[in-house]
């Protein structure tokens, strides 16, 4: 296997780990991710787009310009104001290039909650009459980011992150508490004591509450606003993380003959040297290479924490509590092990495991940069899907920062057309997900998710490229059978399993119809995921069809499996 990747993938949110719980990992990754930044802003610089079009809320307003303010100052980023409406773009703080804008980060932000339902909370004594009256505010902010690499318009990364304050559960009185507003004459607001009226004479309550809370809206917004700004710094800190452009190496790991026999290791050496991008304090993924009956994959061992580094190799300490055990004895058992230094260079050495084809290269059909979102988001987490950002006028923008660019040189034609090759155009259509084929315009596939939650557009679109492209889900092994009964199996797919999926069991048999016999589904057996291994390989559990499934084995019939929603 070559050591050196470079192959671009983007990166995905359904990497899991057996040694440490998924909160700790999660949190790995995101150190991981950070590390990477200052290394990638010595090659490019980069562009936040952030839409302007909640930026004329008074609310806002402040919580804009904390943004705009810790921003200032971060070297090799440049932040435009972005109009969805008009697509025009509005440069701030008039930074001058030193390296090419290589990404662009498109970001909305907006605050979700409805003053208009913030409640009153009552306070009562003993017997029920009224002590204290406010409003207590929860702050809460949305945060929506779409990474797209400017020359091919690919979609590197997706996320949506909610910051939110909790109001305080102690009850105070204290005017200066950030999240209340407290009313003092509540007897003179509401003609009477409210806790009494609410329980008399609810509708009369309510009109007098909406009456108050209009005559406090000015503070209620006014407070508002302060506590939205606190959000401020966890918002930046999210806008300023940039996925690497490039794919790092895979690192072979060096076994020491003398810790052969050792029942405890926790510190790894792997053959970085100078020219990677390796260096002390950031933090590097173990990998072991498996194979289930010749197929070949990665299972994730433990997220190490680089401890030094010299001309021909680095060393790496185990960064979780435990493992050390299981890390001796994958060394005592010669294990394959690599060593990756993000998610997304593992990804593309398991795709070369597997010997897969080409990556299918899709847009949304959409008329915005956010809309049709989980649909969107669904077909980025599919591991050989590649997503392009294909809305026109946000292909503009790209190509006015082409022309503000003068280290790359690439046209329109280039920027518009091109677009790294995308074959596929997928979009919902009556209830349906279709695809079609952007050359000839020909649908070539459709799937109907029921009830449309958007759990299922994942689901519906690996249903659609199994049976549009003869990509099925692989039978690999039994894992566990007793007492003639079927009770877990592994099976692979090259669009990636995760959490709370099944998998039906279908055997094909012949139907007649006419004069003709065609091959039908017959549905016996489901399964659940109960073990990740890699990305693209995980455990079922059979919950239903133990028996059936086994005896189909047995009399070699043949089984198709397929996703299922639930």
């Amino acid at each position: 296997m070559q050591s050196h990747l470079k192959v671009k993938l983007p990166d995905r949110n359904n990497v899991y780990t057996q040694n440490i719980s998924m909160k700790k990992y999660l949190i790995i990754l995101a150190v991981t991710a950070l590390s990477r930044i200052s290394y990638a802003q010595n090659e490019f610089e980069y562009t936040i787009l952030k839409n302007n079009s909640t930026k004329a809320d008074p609310v806002m307003v402040p919580l804009h310009a904390q943004i705009e303010d810790l921003l200032a100052d971060t070297e090799g980023v440049h932040l435009a104001d972005w109009d969805e409406k008009t697509h025009k773009l509005n440069y701030m703080h008039n930074k001058k290039l030193q390296r090419p804008i290589a990404l662009v980060k498109f970001c909305d932000i907006r605050w979700i909650n409805t003053l208009n339902n913030i409640d009153l909370t009552l306070v009562t004594d003993t017997t029920g009459k009224t002590k204290e009256a406010y409003f207590r505010i929860t702050s809460e902010v949305k945060l929506v980011t779409k990474q797209v690499e400017v020359k091919t318009s690919q979609i590197i990364d997706i996320k949506q992150n909610n910051f939110k304050s909790e109001p305080r559960t102690s009850l105070r009185s204290d005017k200066k508490d950030r999240d209340i507003i407290l009313i003092e004459k509540f007897v003179e607001e509401f003609g009477g004591d409210p806790a009494k009226l609410k329980k008399d004479n609810f509708d009369t309550y309510n009109k007098r509450l909406v009456k108050v809370r209009e005559k406090y809206m000015p503070q209620l917004k006014e407070r508002l606003s302060e506590l939205l700004v606190l959000h401020a710094g966890s918002v930046v800190d999210q806008l300023k993380r940039f996925e690497p452009l490039n794919i790092g190496r895979a690192y072979q790991v060096i076994r020491d003959p003398d810790s052969a026999d050792e029942k405890k290791i926790k510190s790894v050496t792997f053959d970085a040297t100078p020219n990677d991008h390796v260096k002390a304090g950031e933090y590097v993924l173990l990998y072991e290479v498996v194979d289930f009956n010749g197929h070949k994959s990665l299972r994730y061992v433990s997220p190490f924490r680089v401890d030094e580094t010299g001309e021909k190799s680095a060393k790496a300490d185990l960064a979780s509590l435990g493992g050390k055990k299981a890390l001796a004895e994958l060394m005592r058992n010669k294990a394959e092990l690599v060593m990756f230094d993000d998610k997304r260079s593992a990804l593309a050495y398991d795709k070369q495991l597997r010997s897969e084809k080409e990556d299918y290269i899709v847009g949304v059909k959409k008329s915005c940069v956010f809309c049709n979102m989980d649909l969107e988001t669904s077909l980025y987490q599919l591991p050989i899907v590649k997503v392009v950002e294909r809305n026109a006028p946000e292909l503009v923008i790209f190509q006015k920062l082409a022309k503000l660019e003068r280290f790359i040189d690439y046209g329109s034609e280039e920027l518009l057309n091109k677009q790294l090759g995308v074959k596929y155009l997928f979009y919902k259509e009556e209830e349906r997900l279709v695809a079609t084929d952007i050359e000839t315009g020909r649908i070539i596939g459709s799937e109907r998710p029921p009830g449309w939650l958007s759990a299922n557009y994942g689901i519906a679109a690996k249903n659609l490229f199994i049976d549009t492209f003869e990509r099925p889900i692989k039978f690999i092994k039994n894992e566990e059978v007793s007492k003639g009964k079927l009770k877990s199996f592994i099976a692979q797919s090259d669009f990636g399993f995760l959490f709370g999926e099944s998998i039906g069991v279908y055997e094909l048999v012949d139907e007649k119809v006419g004069n003709k016999v065609i091959k039908r589904k017959q549905e016996i057996g489901d399964s659940w995921f109960s073990k990740p291994i890699s990305d693209t390989v995980a455990e079922f559990k059979v919950k239903r069809g133990e028996k059936e499934i086994l005896e189909a084995q047995q009399q070699g019939k043949t089984l198709v499996f397929e996703y299922k929603i639930k």
